[in-house]
């Protein structure tokens, strides 16, 4: 299958996301609009339609830092991930609790 935004291995600019198929890989940055669950939704329980990558919008000169100084960082970036896998892990539960609550309100005989 062809991917519409990639022409000669490049990237065609202001391109959204695209699905995919063949082995070739499709970097497109999400618009503004778009929701990033319901895209994986829509593509079903195979990961190899569509995955996707978190990168950081500047690339820097990465070979500048020493070894330990790379361990420092990703020492942080491993804590920051840490915690915001603790507050998204604490949403979802509060949500499945109140979810689970209101079933069995609905679904509980009168």
């Amino acid at each position: 299958m062809h991917c519409p935004f990639i022409s000669s291995e490049l990237i065609m600019p202001n391109a959204c996301l695209c699905l995919c198929v063949s082995p070739a890989v499709c970097i497109c940055k999400l618009a503004e609009g778009e929701h990033p669950l319901l895209l994986r939704l829509l593509a079903g329980p195979s990961t190899d339609t569509l995955s996707f990558v978190l990168r950081e919008q500047q690339t820097g000169e990465w070979d500048a830092f020493s070894i330990p100084e790379l361990h420092n960082f990703l020492r942080i970036l491993d804590k920051e991930e840490q915690d915001q896998v603790h507050v998204i892990t604490t949403r979802y539960n509060i949500y499945r609790e109140k979810l689970e609550a209101a079933i069995q309100a609905v679904s509980s005989p009168d």
